[in-house]
């Protein structure tokens, strides 16, 4: 390698490290109505379950628990899924989980697992709300880690899916709730597509466009 070569090498790296790589924003709209800030989060849990396994072949997705967790990384809610479902009722309401898909991803090292896995909570308390999550697992020296956690509110009424995931790009977009200025709880103006990049053992937020919920349609 020539001299001349690995300066400019080093040059690319250093503006690549001062300058990181910015989300591309379509169509930005400011946030309102009672939800004042985004609504997605992006967390990093790192919470390892107790059990041990050899791989993650051993995992029951369906008959596992599953854990969420709010926005300062506390425990939020928590089920063991009964055939890809669980719920809690109370005098005030009611919880659901409900497990979608897992994926396998793309690992650099021999030593360590990653899923995807998708899942929906729903609760009832004098009003509806309903989220999505993705996690990403990791499983590494025989301990299962979630090491990153995507929630997405899906309150905002339409019936178009909430997540895809391309296996072979292993690109995931989700969709999450974007109240405008002057939105109330359940009338919701229009939503934020997010797509991640898988990279490095996590999803990386790429791009957000924000659409509206109920397109004006053609008479």
């Amino acid at each position: 390698m020539t001299s001349a070569f690995r300066f400019f090498l080093i040059s690319i790296l250093s503006v690549l490290t001062l300058h990181p790589q910015k989300v591309i924003e379509i169509n930005p709209q400011p946030y309102g109505g009672e939800v004042s800030g985004p609504g997605y989060s992006i967390l990093r849990p790192d919470f390892t379950y107790n059990k041990e396994f050899a791989s993650s072949a051993e995992i029951d997705f369906r008959n596992f628990v599953l854990h969420t967790f709010d926005e300062k990384g506390r425990h939020f809610i928590c089920g063991q899924l009964n055939w890809g479902y669980w719920e809690a009722k109370d005098g005030l309401g009611l919880d659901t989980l409900r497990w979608r898909r897992s994926f396998p991803l793309r690992s650099k090292s021999t030593l360590s697992e990653y899923v995807l896995v998708m899942f929906d909570e729903w609760s009832v308390a004098g009003s509806s709300d309903g989220d999505g999550y993705a996690q990403v697992w990791r499983l590494q020296d025989k301990k299962l880690t979630i090491v990153q956690q995507i929630q997405f509110n899906t309150h905002f009424g339409e019936e178009k899916p909430v997540f895809v995931f391309k296996k072979q790009s292993e690109r995931l977009t989700v969709r999450a709730s974007h109240y405008l200025p002057g939105d109330s709880h359940g009338r919701i103006s229009a939503f934020d597509d997010l797509t991640f990049r898988w990279e490095a053992g996590l999803f990386k937020l790429i791009k957000i466009e924000t659409k509206p919920s109920q397109p004006n349609k053609a008479h």
